[in-house]
C-alpha cells in the first residue's frame, strides 16, 4: 500500500453493544496502516449510546440516527462522511486478526479489474467458508496458518458477503452506493451483481480469516 493512503472503516451498529466492543478492540489491537472508525448507530435500544458515549478515541467517530434507516442507509451515510482513499464496511459482530487491513489492500492493489476484495471466515458458508478446521479451532492460530499457505493468494469470487467488504474510491464512481431500498442480506448481493455487470470483479483473500459472529 501507497503511503499516506487511509482507511475509513464503516461500522452500522443496532443493539449489538457486547459484539461491538469485541470487533473496536480487534480493530485497534489489529489494524496497522493508517485508518479512521465510523460508526453508525441506528437507534439502538440496548446500552449502545451508552457505551458509544463513552468513547474518545480519536480515531473513531460515532454518528447516531434518531430512527433506524436500515443497514443501506446507515452504511451510505458513512460513505458520505468518510475521509479515507480506501474503505471498509463491515458488521458489528466481526473479529480481525492483526495485520487484517493489510493484506486486504494487497489483493485491491494489484488486480486493476477487482472492484471489491472479501475475506475467508469462520461464520458463514459459501465460498468464503474456511472449510474444516482440521488445524486449530483458536482464531489467531488459525488466521497465521491461513496467512502462511496463502500468502498473497486469493481467487475471483461471483458473490460477496457483507459482514466484511473492502474496496476504494472507484467503486462509488462507477457503481455507485448501497441500494437503499434492499432489504437486509439483498444489498451485498446486489452490489456484486452490479460490480460484474458493468464488466468488473470480485475477489476473495485466500490469506485473511475472519470470525463473524
Amino acid at each position: 500500500m501507497k503511503k499516506g493512503k487511509k482507511t475509513s472503516i464503516i461500522i452500522v451498529n443496532y443493539n449489538s453493544r457486547p459484539y461491538l466492543e469485541l470487533c473496536l478492540q480487534s480493530l485497534l489491537a489489529n489494524t496497522f496502516s493508517p485508518y479512521e472508525i465510523l460508526i453508525i448507530d441506528n437507534h439502538s435500544q440496548d446500552d449502545s449510546a451508552l457505551f458509544l458515549g463513552k468513547i474518545k478515541d480519536p480515531r473513531i467517530r460515532v454518528f447516531v440516527n434518531h430512527s433506524n434507516l436500515g443497514f443501506s442507509k446507515a452504511c451510505n451515510q458513512g460513505l458520505a462522511k468518510a475521509a479515507g482513499d480506501f474503505f471498509v464496511t463491515m458488521n458489528p459482530d466481526v473479529v480481525v486478526p492483526e495485520g487484517w487491513l493489510t493484506r486486504l489492500i494487497h489483493h485491491l492493489e494489484i488486480n486493476p479489474s477487482t472492484l471489491i476484495v472479501g475475506p475467508k471466515s469462520l461464520g458463514f458458508g459459501g465460498s468464503q467458508w474456511a472449510g474444516p478446521l482440521s488445524f486449530s479451532s483458536r482464531f489467531p492460530a488459525a488466521d497465521r496458518k491461513f496467512a502462511r499457505l496463502y500468502h498473497r493468494m486469493s481467487e475471483p469470487a461471483k458473490f460477496l458477503t457483507g459482514c466484511l467488504l473492502l474496496f476504494d474510491r472507484r467503486l462509488l464512481r462507477r457503481i455507485g452506493y448501497f441500494d437503499e431500498n434492499l432489504l437486509l442480506g439483498g444489498d451485498d448481493f446486489d452490489l456484486s451483481l452490479r460490480v460484474r455487470r458493468a464488466g468488473y470483479k470480485l475477489r476473495i483473500a485466500k490469506d485473511l480469516l475472519i470470525r463473524h459472529v
